[in-house]
């Protein structure tokens, strides 16, 4: 997100932090969500400046809101090239009502039809299941229960390889999560208490590593709506995250050997404090402060944070500045003593709501300090900083009621300590520019759609030369300047058709598929070397172009 790496953004789920919210599980993204969405209510994404009520995130924040409880029974069965699904609402009486989905899905079928861009051993597959159960004991006020379960193996090899793969990668993921709101008078209190847990096998070679996260949350905040443009939240949050690590590697009479035996427990807590004022068509504010301690770094920080708004008809300015910290993760911790993430960012932007047309356009420029970052010898070197400057468009168009479309460009300039020479260079995430076009047109009952990525190839360190590395008796590469070669430009296109039929009361039955990158694009995502060091390998992209189908029956 703007510069940021993957694990800047944080995932909520009804306040309760997701571990491993994504899998791949289709052709058409490298990413699905791991909450079905037939269990979700609302989606909000943050892309930086949001308030105090969230922490231990540098970048990015994605909160997802379950359903509340069904007012009619209903359900769908889906049916894929790649796998299958089902989902379910039933209500129970007047006050309670039970949601719950599950499906499963293995790749497999479509590599082997349309080829590898790459080896798979396996293809990824796997499945999960999730429900929630809630309690209305009052209009306003409810309670809820939700829990998830899933899994996801793969398994990829180096270019032309046939035999085994180079990596593997076995994870599970699991949330149970009780959740309580009551918004029926001015005070709105919440609380949410969860655990998860995420497991992941991990096998390289001959090294193999277990990791284990075991997470125990406590989210509670309280509101208090003083007037019809005055509201105060103050809140607090526990968080206890016990983390292990265990890897092994083979020797050569094929005993393993102990690597990496390490327990890495944490605790954080924090509490913040905001103040929302908002002139109905005016001028809005929100300002707060939060505090988290953590055991793993010893240090208290204190993040203030500002929001302003103001709107004129269709309209509006928006401008934010804040101080966000995030805890490293444990795994780059290994005992060393590391300061908190830190990251101040400034946003500014203009936007015009509308149903025919809608924009907006924000700058930003983020600052970062005490970043954790790993060589490629995989030591840990801490106090890393960094600096990143974009800005992002956005357009949306309607016309009438059967054509629609979006533009999105992003355009950023990101640098950040590189941990091998410890200069300043580019960020692996420095992506000039990203541009994504989405349009659709409704055809009767069919819907079609196309969209079309292209974005600048992502920054790598090349290899310049070689020399004899005469203690290890092997030859060893010359690294040129940090991040200074590009990756081939990324340029994709898909197609999407979907088919909705009534077939009478409630039941319906949906027919879709895609055509994923249309034009059989051989995309880099990333380099490698032969083991003299003399050749690059590119690696593509997982998927060639390919058919993606299914049906859904809704009722």
């Amino acid at each position: 997100v703007r510069g940021g790496d993957l694990l800047e953004t944080r995932v909520l789920v009804d306040d309760a932090w997701l571990p491993a919210p994504y899998r791949a599980d289709n052709p058409t993204g490298t990413a699905g969500a791991s909450v079905d969405p037939f269990l979700l209510d609302r989606v909000t994404f943050a892309a930086g400046g949001f308030g105090a009520r969230q922490g231990n995130a540098l970048s990015g924040l994605v909160s997802l809101e379950l359903q509340g409880r069904p007012d009619r029974a209903s359900g769908s069965l889906g049916l894929t090239a790649t796998g299958a699904r089902a989902a379910g609402a039933l209500p129970l009486g007047r006050r309670v009502g039970v949601r719950a989905a599950a499906g499963t899905f293995a790749l497999g079928p479509l590599v082997r039809t349309f080829g590898e861009a790459q080896p798979f051993r396996p293809a990824p597959r796997g499945g999960d299941g999730s429900a929630s159960v809630e309690w209305g004991y009052r209009d306003g006020g409810r309670v809820r229960a939700f829990v998830l379960d899933q899994r996801t193996e793969f398994g990829v090899g180096a270019p032309g390889a046939l035999a085994a793969p180079d990596y593997t990668a076995d994870t599970r993921t699991a949330l149970a999560l009780v959740s309580w709101r009551d918004s029926a008078g001015p005070l709105r209190p919440a609380v949410t208490l969860a655990r998860s847990r995420y497991v992941r096998h991990e096998a390289a070679g001959s090294f193999a590593l277990r990791s284990d996260y075991d997470t125990r949350q406590l989210v509670a905040r309280l509101g208090w709506q003083a007037t019809s443009t005055l509201r105060l939240t103050v809140g607090a949050e526990h968080e206890d995250l016990d983390a292990a690590f265990d890897g092994r590697s083979g020797a050569t009479t094929g005993t393993p050997a102990d690597t990496i035996v390490a327990r890495v427990p944490g605790r954080r807590t924090g509490t913040f404090g905001e103040v929302a004022w908002h002139a109905p068509g005016s001028l809005s504010l929100v300002a707060g402060v939060r505090s988290d301690a953590a055991t793993l770094t010893g240090e208290r920080t204190v993040d203030p944070r500002l929001s302003l708004g103001w709107t004129r008809g269709p309209w509006a300015l928006t401008a934010a500045a804040g101080v966000y910290h995030q805890l490293p993760d444990p795994a780059l911790v290994r005992g060393s003593a590391v300061e908190p993430m830190r990251a101040r960012q400034l946003l500014a932007g203009v936007q015009r709501d509308g149903d025919a047309l809608a924009l907006r356009l924000e700058g930003y420029v983020k600052r970062y300090d005490g970043l954790v970052l790993v060589t490629r010898a995989r030591d840990i070197v801490a106090g890393g900083t960094g600096d990143v400057v974009g800005a992002d468009a956005l357009v949306r168009w309607r016309i009438g009621e059967r054509a629609s479309g979006r533009l999105a460009w992003s355009v950023l300039h990101a640098r950040r300590t590189d941990p091998d020479t410890r200069r300043r260079a580019r960020a692996p995430t420095d992506v000039t520019h990203s541009l994504t076009l989405v349009t659709e047109r409704r055809i009767g009952p069919i819907v079609l759609g196309s969209s079309l990525r292209w974005a600048t190839g992502r920054p790598f360190t090349d290899v310049v030369g070689t020399r004899a590395d005469t203690l290890a008796g092997t030859i060893a590469p010359v690294w040129g300047t940090p991040f200074d070669a590009r990756l081939p430009a990324q340029l994709r296109s898909d197609l999407s058709a979907d088919w909705y039929r009534p077939l009478g009361g409630r039941r319906a039955v949906v027919v879709f598929a895609s055509l994923s990158n249309v034009f059989d694009r051989e995309n880099v995502v990333d380099v490698g070397w032969s083991a003299d060091w003399s050749r690059r390998i590119p690696r593509r992209a997982p998927f060639n172009r390919a058919l993606f189908a299914g049906a859904t029956l809704l009722f």
